[in-house]
Parts: structure tokens; C-alpha cells; sequence
């Protein structure tokens, strides 16, 4: 059926059923093949971003928290 509706695709058997494995696909195959990579990456990216943001304030908020326990806060007042 496939080679009559376009019969410059390059069809091969393979297993039990028709892969497309050449032509305008393989583009498309290689494409499909690296987005989960580059999900994961941008993924890995982001939490270390996130990491980052808030190791930078709870540096910068230390000395103002030890400050307010020194005066004698309670746990509801340092934050």
C-alpha cells in the first residue's frame, strides 16, 4: 500500500512490520532520538540554577538570622 501512495520512499521489512528508514524520516528519527537527552539536560540545568538561587540567599541571609538569635527571637520571628 505505501509503495503505491509513494514509491520513492526507501521501505525495508524488519521484524514483523515496515520501518522507514531512509529519505526525509531520517531527520525526523534523529531529532526523536536527542530530544530526551536534551530534555534531561536542560532539566539538570534548571536545578542547578534553582540550587544556585537559593544557596545565594540563604549566604546572604545568615548573618541578619544569627543577628535576630543573638537578640533573643523566637522561631516565628527569624523568618
Amino acid at each position: 500500500m505505501l509503495r503505491r501512495t509513494a514509491p520513492d520512499l526507501a521501505v525495508d521489512l524488519m521484524g514483523s512490520g515496515r520501518v522507514v528508514l531512509t529519505g526525509p524520516f531520517a531527520f525526523l528519527r534523529a531529532a526523536g532520538a536527542t530530544a530526551p537527552a536534551l530534555g534531561a539536560v536542560t532539566l539538570g540545568m534548571a536545578m542547578l540554577g534553582l540550587f544556585g538561587i537559593q544557596s545565594h540567599i540563604a549566604g546572604c541571609r545568615t548573618r541578619e538570622i544569627g543577628v535576630r538569635i543573638f537578640c533573643g527571637a523566637t522561631a516565628t520571628q527569624i523568618s
